[in-house]
């Protein structure tokens, strides 16, 4: 009998996340990255672009007992400490984050976690980090949230640092891991921050997923109004 493929583990798990099929972009970025390709997602607030990589995550360890380690920068320990808490149901699949306790940092390092979670300052900025990740079989790169590498990144002001300027040197992630897809997200950014990000991240045509982040149910009016007080506070009443 033939091995069971991620293809084939995905739709079995998909009750253990609380889903009961994924969005058609949710499918394409799962493709991709399955098929080694790197892919950088533009996708709404509470669309589910995490879901994805979870997903692939726990398919990969469903098919090998030695399957590798989804590695995941992430910008802020709330959202580590939030994916983490909501996957801790999931028997078969050991998630964590650095800093997390002291117990979960040695784990990581052993290489018993399938997905990591950490920041840029862990994964590129700290020697002690750095070299502890470079010795796992990272088969997976999620650089969540990339529009901070232009935000919090670069330096714009040459009287100031940047504010986390250890998230322009990500990219290094892939000379760690030269054999594996880097998957690059965020809910909104404009063209100019995607190119700069996609740069600084090494990505060689990557598959591009975006969807606009217009909702029908919000709209922006602009009317002019007389030189008056009490007009834009009428129609601000509204």
């Amino acid at each position: 009998m033939a091995a069971p493929t991620i293809d084939n583990i995905v739709e079995e798990i998909l009750p253990d996340f609380g889903v009961n099929a994924l969005k058609p972009e949710q499918k394409e970025i799962i493709s991709n990255i399955t098929k080694k390709k790197d892919c950088i997602a533009v996708l709404p607030t509470g669309f589910g672009k995490s879901l994805p990589f979870q997903v692939y995550a726990a398919a990969q360890k469903r098919t090998s007992r030695e399957a590798g380690h989804v590695l995941v920068c992430s910008p802020l320990i709330g959202l580590m400490k939030d994916q983490t808490k909501k996957l801790s149901h999931i028997s078969y699949l050991s998630v964590g984050y650095t800093v997390e306790s002291a117990s979960v940092d040695e784990k990581i390092k052993r290489g018993d976690i399938d997905l990591m979670y950490a920041s840029a300052e862990a994964l590129v900025g700290d020697p002690e980090w750095r070299t502890a990740f470079q010795k796992l079989n990272v088969t997976l790169i999620v650089v969540d949230e990339f529009h901070t590498i232009y935000i919090w990144g670069l330096q714009f002001d040459n009287r100031k640092e940047a504010f986390r300027g250890w998230f322009a040197q990500s990219g290094e992630l892939r000379s760690f891991y030269p054999n594996a897809p880097l998957l690059a997200l965020s809910a909104t950014c404009s063209l100019k921050i995607r190119k700069k990000a996609m740069k600084v991240l090494n990505l060689n045509d990557p598959a591009e997923i975006t969807l606009s982040p217009n909702k029908s149910n919000i709209k922006l009016i602009v009317k002019k109004v007389s030189n008056s007080v009490e007009m834009p506070l009428n129609i601000m009443a509204y």
